[in-house]
């Protein structure tokens, strides 16, 4: 169970990811995108002492053509959901893309079963169902068939739909790479590539200068530590369980994000997402008894 402990550090520092996002894109009025580059670039230089450390210590990596190929598969996975999800979220709406992002843990638990010949059980089953619709409750800003009418109507649907497959996909690549890269390896890897890819979009759809200011170096330097932590614990997590276990342990920070955007943004509904949260719960619960 010690991939539980990773996955809670995950869904902890996650959290603070959202939280710490939302407020700086409030206080410099500018959007998610741009303070995302800027902390993944930081996580990647703050992080590369460190991996640098570790591989002077244990100068190993893989030689067999197939590990570079599964973390480049990977890669290329985690670059294209990048990019779904982001256009997602500029063009659609958070109430229609909220709910569709916690679909993750089924294409998980399919595709781990197809690569990674997991067996679906009753159990893991009624837990995937309840953590999928426990996020979507949690996610809800309005009524059932209102959310559903705009989600079939949103563009941005189809783009989430896809991001959110790509994410549980991206899981079960990650795992197959960790089959032969040991997670500080790997995950430096990912924050480079993820930082390049940001790069390659803020590029083409900014123009703006660089903010050099203190207060917002200081915040995307936090933002760059708390992406180490998350990054690290999730490849530590999924290096020692499966993917049709973690991913839907993962999405419970929708919890916490609700919590936090309740205490220290002043949102409402927190009677529906405490209901969300209660079915999510019961789905975790079954899953790890």
């Amino acid at each position: 169970m010690e991939w539980l402990i990773f996955v809670l550090i995950n869904v902890i520092s996650g959290s603070l990811i959202a939280l710490l996002l939302k407020k700086t894109a409030q206080k410099y009025k500018t959007d998610t995108l741009t303070i995302s580059f800027y902390g993944f670039l930081f996580a990647s230089i703050i992080y590369l002492p460190f991996v640098t450390q570790f591989y002077l210590a244990n100068p190993i990596l893989p030689s067999e053509p197939i590990a570079w190929a599964y973390m480049g598969i990977a890669m290329i996975i985690g670059a294209v959901y990048i990019f779904c999800f982001m256009k997602a979220y500029r063009i659609g709406k958070l109430s229609t893309n909220g709910p569709l992002e916690n679909i993750r843990p089924i294409s998980a638990a399919i595709f781990s079963v197809i690569f990674l010949q997991e067996v679906l059980t009753l159990n893991i089953l009624t837990a995937t169902a309840l953590v999928v619709i426990g996020g979507f409750v949690v996610h809800l800003t309005g009524g059932v068939k209102k959310t559903i009418k705009e989600i079939s109507k949103s563009k941005a649907s189809v783009l989430m739909i896809f991001a959110a497959t790509l994410a549980g996909i991206m899981a079960v690549a990650d795992k197959l790479a960790l089959g032969y890269f040991k997670p500080e390896i790997a995950v430096f890897f990912v924050m480079a590539g993820n930082a390049l890819v940001y790069f390659l979009i803020y590029t083409k759809v900014k123009k703006k200068k660089i903010n050099m200011s203190a207060e917002y170096i200081k915040r995307t330097l936090l933002l760059g530590c708390l992406i180490v932590v998350s990054t690290l614990s999730i490849y530590n997590a999924l290096n020692l369980g499966s993917p049709i276990y973690v991913v839907p342990v993962q999405m419970t920070r929708s919890i916490v994000i609700a919590i936090f955007g309740s205490i220290f943004l002043g949102e409402t509904g927190l009677s529906k997402k405490l209901l969300g949260a209660i079915i999510m719960l019961a789905g975790v619960i079954l899953l790890v008894i």
